[in-house]
């Protein structure tokens, strides 16, 4: 019995974009939507011949992964690592980005 291998685009949000904007601005609901399209079409597995794409959003805190998760689809992942807000300072090397993700 193998194992099904699973692939991810990371998408690291500091909390600097809008979720929703009525002003035409680039937001995390138009890139979910952008992805859900990717996901529709499956054009990456012709891109990059994989299957089982799923997008990891690493971001601040709780709220705004819950938010973004009740926004999102089931293809969707999501970690939290409230450090990735400080700006200006590059955040620490993470091994267990993978572990206890959120939604999915």
């Amino acid at each position: 019995d193998k194992k099904q291998k699973h692939y991810y685009a990371v998408e690291i949000d500091r909390g600097t974009e809008q979720l929703q904007s009525a002003r035409g601005r680039k937001t995390l609901e138009a890139t979910f939507a952008a992805y859900d399209e990717i996901f529709e079409n499956q054009a990456y597995q012709e891109a990059w011949g994989r299957k089982n794409l799923h997008a990891l959003i690493v971001t601040t805190n709780e709220a705004r992964a819950k938010t973004m998760q009740e926004m999102a689809g089931k293809k969707f992942h999501f970690k939290v690592y409230e450090n990735f807000a400080s700006p200006w300072r590059m955040p620490p090397v993470y091994t267990d980005v993978l572990d206890g993700l959120i939604g999915g």
